[in-house]
């Protein structure tokens, strides 16, 4: 069986607008879906299915003249540079505003440790749904006792 190559203006449209770097992986793997799909579907399906196949590749990542940042961290890095920046320029308002910062974060975790200890009391016992907490209250003559 004779070779055949899919549309030449497709191929050469998809070389236009790619990168070079990606250009040699997308059009392989697209030679090899071709080569298995002429064989199923054949010549007119397959070379229109390339078509839509390059022109569904016509996206940013693929696009020449685009530069993919490699730097995943570099907005957090300026946001962390901005930020000391503002620690150094004014030190008694940051001072204050880490100080308060810190009390708020020690306050929480002292509440939820002490929800934690409350909740934890009879945790030991089996069916700790089922106890309960008998409190009588009477009356002494001049005082109240529970």
């Amino acid at each position: 069986m004779k070779q055949q190559d899919p549309p030449k203006w497709a191929s050469k449209l998809l070389g236009w607008y790619c990168r070079k770097e990606l250009f040699d992986f997308i059009y392989g793997d697209s030679l090899e879906i071709y080569d298995n799909r002429i064989i199923e579907k054949g010549k007119f399906k397959t070379d229109t299915q390339f078509v839509l196949d390059v022109l569904s590749l016509f996206r940013p990542f693929a696009l020449k003249g685009t530069r993919i940042n490699s730097n995943k961290y570099a907005m957090s890095e300026n946001y962390f540079k901005v930020a000391f920046r503002n620690l150094c320029r004014h030190k008694l308002y940051s001072y204050i505003k880490v100080d308060v910062l810190g009390l708020g974060i020690a306050a929480c975790i002292l509440i939820r440790l002490f929800i934690k200890d409350e909740l934890s009391y009879d945790q030991g016992f089996e069916n700790t749904d089922q106890i309960y907490r008998i409190v009588n209250t009477w009356n002494r003559p001049g005082e109240e006792v529970k």
